[in-house]
C-alpha cells in the first residue's frame, strides 16, 4: 500500500524533528566557537563637475564612475595599506573592503575584525589617507594654473603694447601705410595668443575646482556595539530550514529502505488474514495490563476475547498457540492478558509456557518455575503436580520448568498430544506461548497439535518478508491460522474514546493535596464497568463452580483414582486426592468470594 507524502512525513515526524534540532544545535555550537566579528564603515563623497558647467561634457557619467572605481581600488592598494599600518602601528590589518554605493557619488569603506576599537580606527584612518592623497593630487593642478596665469599676464601686456603702437602709427602725419599694416598684423597675432591662453586658463581653473576637495568624509565610522558576525537569528533560521529539508529527505529515504509494516491495513493486505485484535502501545506499567489503569489496552483485550470467543464456540477451539515471526513482538504479554480477559468472561484458562529456550511467563504471572512443562514431558512430574494457580481467578499456568538440553526433541515427543488431552478435561481454553516461528522450529512442531494459531505482529517492528516467511512455514505444517493480533497498533477512534478512563482519582493524603474528582460521566461509566465486571466474575465463578464440581467428581476423581491404582507403586493415593481437594477448595473459595460480593484484584 503506497503512502502519501504527508503520511510519510507525519509518520517520521520524530526523525524530522530530531534532524532539525540536531542541525540547529550544530549551528549553535559552531557560532559559540566562532570569534565574534565587528564591522565599522565610513562613507566618502567623490565630487565631479555639476550639470551645466563649462566642462560637463568632459566630466560625464562615465568619467564619474571611473573616478569612483579608481578611489575604491586605491583604498585597498598596498601603498595605501602600508601607510595606514605605519600610521596606526599595526602589524596586521583587519579585513578591508571598499565599494561604490549604487546611483550615488558615495563610496563606502568597510572594515571587519575582532576588536571593535581597532576596526573603527582603521576605517577612519583609511578615509583620512584617501582625502589627503586627493588634496595632494589637486595641488598639482594649482601649479599649472599659476604658470598659465603668468603667461596670460605677459600676453596681455604684449597685446596692449601692440595696440598702443598701432594707435600711434595711425595718428602720425603723414602715416606710414606699410608700418601701420605691420602693426595691425602684430595686434591680431597678440590677440589670438591672448585668447588661446585665456581659454586654456579657464579650462585649468575648472579642473582646479574639480580637483579641490574631490574626496570628503561625509559619515565617519563609529564604534560598533554589537558584533556583525555571527548573525544568530539568520543562522538559526537557516539551520532550522536546512534541518527540516534534511529531515524530510531522511524520512523519504528511510521509508524506502524500511520494510517494516506500519499499519494494520498493511498487515491485513499482506497476510490476507483477519485482524482479531489491535493492542495499543502501553508506555508504562507491567506487561500484565490488567494490573494497572491502562483502560484502552484492557478494552482491546476484551475485544480480542470477544472475537476469539465466537471462534471457540463456533469451531470448538480448545487449544490455541500464540506465536510471532520474530522475537520481541510482545506475544508473551498478549498470552497473559488474553488469559485474563477469557477468565473475566467465565472461562477456565490454563497458560502453557512452551518457550523452553527463553521462558518469561512465570515472571509475568509471578509464579515459580521450578516445575513445569519440561518436567511433565520428561515424566518427572504429573500435570496435576506441575499446574499452578495464579493471582487471577480462573487462570492457571504450566510454566516451562527446568531447562532442557534439547527443547525441540522434548516438544516433539509423544507426551505432547497426551498433555493436551489431559489439560482439556479440567480447562476450557489452553493458551500456548511458543518461541518465534523464524527463530527455531519449536513453533512449527507445536502448530499441528493445536486447534488454532494466532500470529502476533508488531506494528513498526516486524518486517514484511518475516511475516511472509512465518506464514509460509506455518502453512507448510498445515497449521490452522485463525488470524493476526497487531501489537502496538495505531490508536483508532474507538480506543481514543476511553482516554478519560486513564485519569485516576488521587485520594486526599496527609500532605494536604486535594483529591482529583472525576467527572460524573466518568464515574457512571466506571460504576457500570465495575458492576459488569462483578456480574461477569460472579457468573464465571458460578459456572466454574459447576464445571469444577462436575469435572472434579466425574472426571478428576475417577481419573485420579484410576491413575492412583495403576501407579500405586510409584505414587500414593493421597497425592491425587490432595489435588482434587485443592480444586474443590478453590471452587468453594470462589463461591464464598462471589457471595460476599468482594472484588478480586486484577492481575
Amino acid at each position: 500500500m503506497e503512502k502519501s507524502y504527508p503520511a510519510i512525513l507525519w509518520q517520521r515526524k520524530w526523525l524530522i524533528l530530531a534532524t532539525t534540532v540536531a542541525t540547529v544545535l550544530v549551528v549553535l555550537v559552531g557560532m559559540l566557537l566562532v570569534t565574534p566579528q565587528y564591522e565599522a564603515s565610513t562613507r566618502l563623497r567623490v565630487y565631479t563637475a555639476a550639470r551645466g558647467s563649462v566642462d560637463w561634457v568632459d566630466y560625464d557619467i562615465a568619467y564619474t564612475e571611473r573616478l569612483m572605481n579608481t578611489y575604491s581600488q586605491l583604498a585597498t592598494s598596498q601603498p595605501v595599506l602600508q601607510e595606514l599600518a605605519q600610521q596606526l602601528n599595526l602589524a596586521n590589518l583587519p579585513s578591508i573592503s571598499a565599494q561604490v554605493v549604487s546611483d550615488t557619488e558615495l563610496m563606502q569603506i568597510n572594515v571587519e575584525g575582532a576588536d571593535p576599537a581597532q576596526v573603527t580606527a582603521v576605517a577612519n584612518g583609511l578615509a583620512q589617507i584617501l582625502v589627503a592623497r586627493s588634496e595632494d593630487h589637486a595641488g598639482g593642478g594649482r601649479t599649472a594654473q599659476d604658470i598659465l596665469s603668468e603667461q596670460l599676464t605677459q600676453a596681455e601686456d604684449e597685446l596692449n603694447q601692440a595696440q598702443l603702437a598701432y594707435v600711434e602709427a595711425v595718428g602720425s602725419s603723414p602715416a606710414d601705410s606699410a608700418r601701420v599694416a605691420a602693426l595691425s598684423r602684430a595686434v591680431d597675432l597678440k590677440q589670438e595668443v591672448y585668447t588661446a591662453l585665456l581659454q586654456q586658463y579657464e579650462r585649468t581653473r575648472v579642473a582646479e575646482e574639480l580637483r579641490t576637495n574631490a574626496l570628503t568624509i561625509v559619515e565617519p565610522a563609529t564604534l560598533p556595539r554589537e558584533p556583525s558576525k555571527p548573525n544568530w537569528m539568520t543562522n538559526l533560521i537557516l539551520g532550522g530550514l536546512v534541518g527540516l529539508v534534511a529531515g524530510a529527505g531522511l524520512a523519504f529515504l528511510f521509508e524506502r529502505l524500511d520494510t517494516r509494516v506500519q499499519s494494520t491495513d498493511e498487515i491485513e493486505e499482506l497476510t490476507a488474514l483477519p485482524t482479531l485484535g489491535r493492542i495499543p502501545y502501553v508506555r508504562k506499567g507491567p506487561a500484565h495490563v490488567f494490573l494497572g489503569d491502562t483502560i484502552p489496552a484492557q478494552e482491546a483485550y476484551h475485544r480480542l476475547q470477544a472475537k476469539l470467543e465466537a471462534r471457540v464456540q463456533a469451531d470448538g477451539l480448545r487449544s490455541i498457540l500464540i506465536t510471532s515471526p520474530e522475537p520481541g513482538e510482545g506475544k508473551s504479554a498478549i498470552v497473559a492478558n488474553l488469559a485474563q480477559a477469557l477468565a473475566n468472561a467465565g472461562r477456565r484458562v490454563v497458560v502453557v509456557d512452551a518457550n523452553l529456550r527463553r521462558p518469561i511467563m512465570h515472571q509475568i504471572l509471578d509464579v515459580s518455575n521450578k516445575v513445569g512443562l519440561s518436567n511433565v514431558l520428561s515424566q518427572e512430574w504429573t500435570v496435576k503436580e506441575a499446574v499452578q494457580t495464579t493471582r487471577t481467578p480462573g487462570v492457571w499456568v504450566l510454566t516451562s520448568g527446568t531447562p532442557h538440553p534439547n527443547p525441540a526433541q522434548l516438544l516433539n515427543s509423544a507426551g505432547m498430544p497426551g498433555l493436551f488431552e489431559e489439560l482439556a478435561a479440567p480447562f476450557d481454553v489452553i493458551l500456548l506461548d511458543s518461541p518465534p516461528v523464524l527463530a527455531v522450529a519449536d513453533a512449527t512442531l507445536l502448530a499441528p497439535l493445536v486447534d488454532g494459531v494466532l500470529l502476533t505482529v508488531g506494528r513498526a517492528q516486524t518486517k514484511r518478508d518475516s511475516i511472509e516467511a512465518a506464514i509460509e512455514q506455518l502453512a507448510g505444517v498445515q497449521a490452522r491460522l485463525l488470524g493476526v493480533v497487531v501489537n502496538w497498533a495505531e490508536r483508532t477512534k474507538d480506543l481514543r474514546h476511553y482516554r478519560h478512563y486513564e485519569r485516576v482519582r488521587k485520594p486526599a493524603g496527609t500532605n494536604g493535596q486535594r483529591a482529583v474528582t472525576r467527572p460524573v460521566v466518568t464515574q457512571g461509566l466506571e460504576r457500570s464497568e465495575r458492576q459488569g465486571l462483578e456480574r461477569s466474575e460472579r457468573q464465571g465463578l458460578e459456572r466454574s463452580e459447576r464445571q469444577g464440581l462436575e469435572r472434579s467428581e466425574r472426571q478428576g476423581l475417577e481419573r485420579s483414582e484410576r491413575q492412583g491404582l495403576e501407579r500405586s507403586e510409584r505414587r500414593s493415593i493421597p497425592q491425587e486426592a490432595a489435588f482434587a481437594g485443592k480444586v474443590l477448595n478453590e471452587v468453594k473459595g470462589a463461591r464464598q468470594r462471589a457471595d460476599k460480593g468482594r472484588e478480586e484484584p486484577l492481575a
